[in-house]
């Protein structure tokens, strides 16, 4: 018997094997980072979150040209003073050590959940309202009483539903 392999195929298989060669090369490319989100701007007073602690925060005003050094923040609201300036970008940075680092804490009883289904976090800049804003659905329809008996917290949760969390 006589195995006959169509030419079609063969362009498909080779780019697999390429694939599967180049995956030990390829490191971590994405990585998470300190981001502002959630930004509001109430009568000249700019609003914004932290998800994490930052090393330095700035804020540069008019076109870039003038810059407000805030210095190191924790995560969280924070706020300036938009002044006479027309426009603002927030830089955040920090330095992360190499590998994943734990931001949330066990204590926070927003992060209970009872059947958790799916999380995503909005990453479209298009509304800076909202970015950055955590979306969780829980699928239990009897919600009740959720506990992290280690860290002996609790919290009651309405049943299944999206559940919305800002950043920090």
């Amino acid at each position: 018997m006589k195995l006959r392999t169509s030419a079609s195929s063969r362009p498909c298989l080779q780019a697999w094997i390429l694939a599967l060669a180049l995956t030990p090369l390829v490191g971590h490319i994405a990585r998470a980072v300190p981001y502002a989100s959630c930004i509001t701007n109430t009568a000249g007073t700019v609003s914004y979150i932290l998800n994490e602690d930052a090393d330095n925060v700035k804020v540069l005003f008019d076109g870039l040209t003038v810059t407000n050094n805030l210095g190191a923040q924790v995560k969280g609201l924070h706020s300036f003073s938009l002044g006479a300036h027309a426009d603002y970008a927030i830089y955040v940075s920090r330095n992360t050590p190499a590998g994943w680092t734990k931001t949330s804490a066990d204590t926070n009883p927003l992060l209970l959940f009872n059947v958790g289904r799916g999380i995503t976090v909005n990453a479209s800049p298009k509304d800076a309202h909202t970015f950055g804003r955590i979306y969780i659905v829980n699928s239990a329809a009897n919600g009740g009483t959720v506990s992290n008996p280690g860290a002996g917290i609790s919290r009651t949760l309405g049943g299944k539903g999206l559940y919305v969390l800002n950043a920090d």
